[in-house]
């Protein structure tokens, strides 16, 4: 009788989640929709010509197809998060694209390790093409591949990242929208500093201004050196463009850099919990967007207050990320772009939760906004930390030592490492990290794999790989057996 009982309740559990989640991936569907509609219906003349010109505008009309990869059966409060996130993010970039095809004259190009606070002080517009090189192979898997094979033709050599490659294709192939000028950087790489010779030449030749972080940038004399540097970038741009530098809204700016500082430690160390209320790309693809891309503006703070509120309320209930969670783990490499949705593999399969990685774990510090020097200070030492770069530049301790701090910190049962075939900084230390694991009896996942062309590495291969780990080496069990080959190897296409 009992048994009936908890079977009828579980059923009754069931019908209402289905219910709630297709409620709430019609809801974001709705609106993910409507933004990209606002986007062409605010300038119909200016993105039907964009239309023609930037053919990658195509792709992202196909951004909830990539939602339904990242949702699809998740449960928790993951599902809801990633929503939520995802749906932020489609309308942030519908916003940035859009501003840009209206007002290239305000636009400025810039590197992802570019901070955007300084131009958005001097009332300029950024554009990152960075951005549509990421995001593209995360909606269709082939996306990209247009664009890789345009830099390759031209002679740019297929084993290095995959990332600054596809961005110089879509140069080539004149996809960047215009602007009045060029702000590029020696981060994170010499692959991303080389693609900007590509990027200059290829949208007309219009003036540049190359950041030079130092090598070991973790030191003050670094930092001030860097601090120069933003200096003659603000000289570069008052002079190339109409933009000035307004002093006091660099303060309100960085005073919401703050806040989203108070706001992404707090999720941090609610991660730590034994019963953790945030995990994987809940946790990643937030940090990634905000502290990498975005403005740090009012609407950003709201956006990650409410974040934090949903994984407060989770803890506060004894909720856990999703239901099944099984292992903790530390992913200490970027997630690969051409399967964005990896985390919700993770999930289902084998119920493995990321609690923190490496593109998200660092230094996060409060900006000094009592002088405009300590303003620059602060923001310069946070991009010059920034994703990939604190890790990948530098002494073998910046990659490592962090590791081992994270590992300390979150308490993984196992690391996984995607290991990226063209990142060579990262690879040289792929040794280093599994023996240093191996000392503190922490297993060492790796899955090899290629950031943005699923050509080199299938999805399945890379789940082949992770599968093996899981089986030979924890001795766990799938979850559900049937995601231990997935065919996929045609998804994306039209």
């Amino acid at each position: 009788m009992e048994v009936s009982k908890e079977l009828n309740i579980n059923k009754k559990t069931s019908v209402f989640r289905i219910i709630r989640n297709n409620y709430v991936n019609y809801r974001y569907w709705r609106k993910n929709w409507f933004c990209m509609n606002m986007m062409a219906l605010t300038a119909p003349k200016t993105i039907f010509k964009g239309m023609f010109k930037y053919t990658w505008l195509y792709d992202l009309l196909k951004s909830n197809i990539m939602v339904d990869l990242y949702t699809n059966k998740r449960s928790g409060p993951n599902y809801d998060k990633v929503h939520m996130h995802l749906s932020f993010t489609i309308k942030s970039f519908s916003d940035m694209y859009k501003n840009a095809l209206k007002n290239p004259d305000k636009v400025v190009i810039i590197q992802n390790m570019v901070p955007p606070q300084i131009l958005h002080a001097m009332g300029l517009t950024s554009v990152v093409p960075e951005v549509a090189a990421v995001v593209l192979p995360k909606i269709d898997q082939f996306a990209g591949v247009r664009y890789l094979d345009a830099a390759e033709s031209k002679g740019l050599p297929g084993d290095t990242c995959g990332l600054p490659r596809l961005t110089a294709g879509i140069a080539l192939k004149k996809e960047v929208p215009i602007g009045s000028c060029i702000i590029s950087s020696n981060l994170p790489c010499d692959g991303g500093l080389a693609s900007y010779e590509v990027i200059q030449e290829s949208i007309g030749n219009i003036p540049i201004y190359r950041l030079n972080v130092p090598y070991d940038f973790r030191n003050d004399e670094s930092i001030d050196t860097y601090v120069e540097d933003l200096k003659g970038m603000i000289e570069f741009l008052e002079k190339n463009t109409d933009g000035k530098m307004n002093w006091d809204k660099l303060r309100e700016v960085c005073r919401n850099y703050n806040k989203m500082v108070e706001i992404e430690l707090e999720r941090w160390e609610l991660a730590k919990a034994e019963v953790p209320p945030v995990s994987n790309d809940a946790l990643w693809f937030p940090h990634y967007f905000a502290f990498n891309v975005a403005v740090a503006n009012k609407r950003l703070v709201k956006h990650h207050s409410k974040l934090l509120k949903m994984d407060k309320k989770a803890y506060k209930k004894g909720k856990i990320c999703f239901e099944g969670m099984r292992y903790r783990t530390v992913m200490w490499n970027p997630p690969p772009s051409v399967y964005g949705h990896i985390w919700n593999w993770l999930e289902r399969c084998w119920g493995v939760g990321s609690v923190m990685d490496l593109e998200t774990y660092g230094v996060m510090e409060y900006v000094d906004t009592s002088t405009p020097d300590t303003m620059l200070k602060g923001l310069g030492r946070a991009y010059m930390w920034a994703t990939m770069s604190k890790h990948t530049r530098g002494p073998a301790e910046n990659m490592i030592g962090d590791l081992l701090r994270a590992v300390e910190e979150y308490k993984p049962d196992f690391v996984i490492y995607p290991a990226h075939m063209g990142c060579k900084n990262s690879m040289s230390l792929e040794a280093l990290m599994k023996e240093e694991c191996k000392k503190r009896k922490v297993p060492f996942c790796v899955f090899r794999y290629d950031l943005v062309d699923s050509r080199v590495t299938t999805r399945q291969q890379m789940r082949e790989q992770i599968n093996k780990f899981m089986i030979d080496v924890m001795k766990a069990e799938p979850l559900d057996s049937s995601l231990l080959t997935i065919d996929d190897t045609g998804e994306g296409h039209w």
